[in-house]
């Protein structure tokens, strides 16, 4: 997998961040299943990976609601959630703060 191949790579004080989504920390919604799933999957790997890799500071990061589509969206207030108006660029600082420290 690729994580492996990061961690044979990389420094000394290795750090993986991976994207997810708050839809892995709600209630079951209709029509976004296999979506979320995939995101649990990927938040507990995250998880894995630290606990196996003492050294690598692995980091799973949610930004928000960030609507990527007219279905996305709806699904988001559905459950009662804002989308982040200013999109993708309002988490780059959170970004570099969660890999600088």
């Amino acid at each position: 997998m690729t994580y492996r191949a990061f961690i044979a790579n990389s420094s000394e004080q290795p750090i993986f961040i991976s994207l997810n989504t708050g839809f892995s920390h709600v209630p079951p919604q209709p029509g976004v299943s296999s979506y979320a799933v995939s995101k649990v999957g990927s938040a507990h790997l995250i998880a894995y990976l630290a606990k196996e890799n003492p050294a690598l500071r692995a980091v799973s990061f949610h930004p928000g609601v960030i609507p990527t589509s007219d279905l996305a969206q709806a699904q988001a207030e559905a459950i009662g959630f804002s989308a982040d108006e200013s999109k993708f660029t309002s988490v780059a600082p959170h970004l570099v703060y969660v890999a600088c420290h």
